[in-house]
């Protein structure tokens, strides 16, 4: 199975102004697509910035993905991931093929980071999502997944002028804990944008909100688990 050209965004701004006290922007998005405007984050005079930008590199939006352990090794792709890095906020990803797609998400966050480098052309912005090896625990779903890390890594993934520390993120990519699960395939469909096919294939409204009180309270014994032992 392929990493789709497809996430959502479905955080509200405020989310990010009262976490960073930073003004943020944007349009919510439950199936964003490449070619659309979407938020990203980028360093400015040492603090995070909110901003917009095109999914996907001029002039036809893509590559959509880049995989890191190429970025070293191609020239262009090395100096934008060592002076232009961003972060894209995401709920949840996708995997698989139009003919059958999986809702991918991290079951400790509701919202992560996606790596990303953004460039700019004619005063517009356009970015690019960075990709590493899946976590284990999906292998079976997807040999890829965007690089991920949550709110509290974004400055140092901005800042940081090391490039190991940099890939140390690919690397820690796949230490969290996903969930995931068949939606239906009009999700695909370019023209719509519906909350309602973020739910599992089949499933009803009520079916899905008791799964979603069941994981949130395996992640939530996890994560005691967690600091109890002092992971």
């Amino acid at each position: 199975m392929n990493l789709l050209p497809l996430y959502t965004i479905a955080t509200a701004p405020k989310f990010w102004e009262d976490l960073w006290s930073i003004p943020a922007d944007y349009t919510t998005c439950y199936q964003a697509r490449p070619g659309m405007r979407l938020p990203i984050f980028t360093l400015q005079n040492d603090k995070i910035h909110c901003s917009n930008a095109v999914w996907g590199l001029p002039p036809f939006h893509a590559p959509h993905f880049y995989p890191m352990h190429r970025v070293l090794k191609n020239r262009p792709w090395n100096i934008l991931i060592r002076q232009q890095r961003c972060a894209v906020p995401v709920n949840c990803f996708f995997v698989g093929t139009p003919q059958s797609p999986w809702l991918l998400r991290v079951i400790q966050h509701r919202t992560m980071l996606m790596g990303g480098v953004v460039t700019t052309l004619k005063d517009k912005s356009y970015f690019t999502i960075l990709t590493t090896e899946a976590a284990d625990v999906i292998q079976n779903k997807t040999e890829v997944m965007p690089v991920l890390f949550d709110p509290e890594k974004t400055l140092r993934w901005l800042k940081t002028k090391h490039m190991s520390t940099v890939m140390h993120y690919a690397d820690r990519s796949g230490s969290y804990w996903f969930d995931y699960f068949r939606v239906p395939t009009e999700i695909m469909q370019a023209s719509e944008n519906k909350r309602e096919w973020l739910i599992p294939q089949g499933m009803t409204l009520q079916n899905y909100r008791a799964r979603e009180k069941k994981i949130q309270e395996v992640a939530f014994e996890e994560e005691r688990a967690n600091r109890r032992s002092g992971k």
